[in-house]
């Protein structure tokens, strides 16, 4: 089965110019979406700009200065803690050093023995640094 001149599909071959041309002009269109974007997108920034330096930017800063309170006073609750403990300690320490004496106990007729009631013990506070 053979085709005929007049049923088959001519290609036409186009000349080199018109075909430099269909580029030229290809690439002009998306410059110009391009552009008509961008133009698009800088409004779009331009009319939050007010927006971000009259709320966003003072409402970022002040949250900021209300987590810098928040950590000063934990480092104040921090450090009264550590006066409290250290406090109980003196206080322990102190107490253990009253009843740290000397007592003599009576035992079965001549014999007599002394012994020591509340012996010092220490008290050994972990570092925060150490592993718990």
């Amino acid at each position: 089965m053979q085709m005929s001149p007049s049923t088959s599909i001519e290609i036409v071959e186009r000349p080199i110019g018109l075909k430099i041309f269909a580029i030229a002009v290809s690439l002009l269109v998306l410059m110009i979406v391009v552009a008509l974007s961008s133009s698009i997108n800088l409004k779009l920034v331009r009319q939050e700009l007010p927006l971000l330096s009259d709320y966003y930017i003072r409402l970022d800063q002040m949250v900021g200065d209300i987590r810098v309170q928040i950590r000063r006073e934990v480092i104040q609750i921090e450090r009264i803690v550590e006066l409290k403990n250290k406090d109980a300690c003196r206080r322990q320490r102190s107490d253990e050093s009253r009843q740290d004496r000397c007592t003599v106990q009576g035992g079965w007729g001549l014999r007599t023995r002394l012994a020591w009631q509340g012996a010092p013990k220490r008290v050994q506070r972990k570092s925060r640094l150490e592993p718990r």
